[in-house]
């Protein structure tokens, strides 16, 4: 079968960022830190810590539209993904109080309103429970995964003195804990927190699904647009730039960051990220590999009909596709707080 690219994302970039002028599309390659802390907690609370992380982006990143400029040059966007196990027989219901203190005497809370908009927008795909918002506990069910945003200075981070962190479900239970700077992993991605699930790649890839299908209809809708003007070459790209989106021959993964602006969204393509996989994508979600793949199935009967000029089939194949899609972002809604 043909394939949708070439192996040569940047080549395939190119061509999406000539056609999605309303949308940027960058791709970095970007490397983790140190590993995460594992996460024991010094007692027998129903809380844990998974890790915590330091969002430290690099030149790939920001190169690739990862923007984090309205956080204060003199601080650190501190990321801590903590485990709760609910109690056995008693239910609760309330917001987590969460705190990092240092012997600076600077103490720092969660920091959700003050966050980048990419930062919340992430957080709100992640599929763990968000900074300042309420968590329902039932008694007996499984436990729930959370993640805190603290932003920290950039010198209580760096210092050699212990920081404390404190996790307070009032009623509940309460977990204080210390953490050295050397157990904070620097990361370049926030989709690096994501590492700590057991089937990370189709866990990743679930969430940035509607991603690829937005990026997909817009290059799509501009095909058909070039169609309609006789622009048959600048089609041509545009099926190539969707094709993108749902080919397993590129080697980027799309990051769950994104400006969150109807008018000029950007979506950060990223080397380091979880490339698509339809065996990862099917085994984390049937429904949605299922979806993927018959999109990208679809895009190549829309390039051969282009080729051979068959514009009723082309017709044919884009209605269905533009179904397909529809089904997929419907399915993506369940991963979006």
């Amino acid at each position: 079968m043909r394939s949708v690219v070439q192996k040569s994302a940047m080549i395939v970039l190119a061509f999406a960022m000539v056609l999605l002028t309303a949308c940027s599309v960058t791709v970095s390659n970007s490397s983790g830190g140190s590993e995460s802390k594992s996460g024991d907690s010094q007692s027998s609370s129903s809380i844990s810590l998974v890790g915590a992380y330091v969002l430290d982006p690099d030149k790939a990143a920001t190169d690739a539209g990862l923007d984090l400029s309205s956080i204060p040059e003199s601080r650190r966007a501190v990321m801590v993904v903590y485990d709760v196990k609910p109690d056995a027989s008693k239910n609760w219901q309330g917001t987590p109080d969460c705190s990092l203190s240092y012997q600076s005497g600077n103490k720092y809370t969660n920091a959700l309103s003050d966050l980048p908009t990419q930062l919340q927008v992430f957080l709100s795909r992640d599929g763990y429970g968000s900074p300042n918002k309420k968590l329902a506990l039932d008694a007996g069910t499984k436990t729930v995964r959370n993640c805190a945003v603290f932003l920290v200075n950039r010198t209580d981070v760096e210092s050699s003195e212990l920081g404390t962190l404190s996790i307070d479900l009032n009623g509940l239970d309460q977990l204080t804990e210390d953490l050295a700077s050397s157990e904070l992993r620097h990361i370049s991605m926030p989709d690096e927190i994501l590492q700590s699930e057991p089937d990370y790649a189709g866990y990743q890839q679930a969430r940035s699904l509607e991603a690829r299908a937005s990026l997909c209809q817009i290059s799509v809708n501009r095909g058909a647009a070039a169609i309609k003007s006789n622009r048959v070459a600048e089609a041509k790209t545009a099926l190539v730039a969707a094709g993108a989106m749902f080919s397993e021959d590129v080697d980027w993964g799309l990051s769950l960051v994104s400006s969150g602006n109807s008018t000029d969204t950007t979506y950060v393509a990223n080397n380091a990220l979880p490339v698509l996989n339809y065996s990862q994508l099917s085994s984390y979600d049937s429904v949605l590999g299922a979806d993927a793949e018959k999109a990208e199935q679809l895009l190549l009967n829309m390039q051969d009909s282009l080729d051979s000029e068959d514009y009723p089939q082309l017709n044919n194949s884009k209605n269905e596709l533009q179904t397909t899609l529809n089904d997929m972002l419907a399915q993506c809604k369940q991963y979006i707080q």
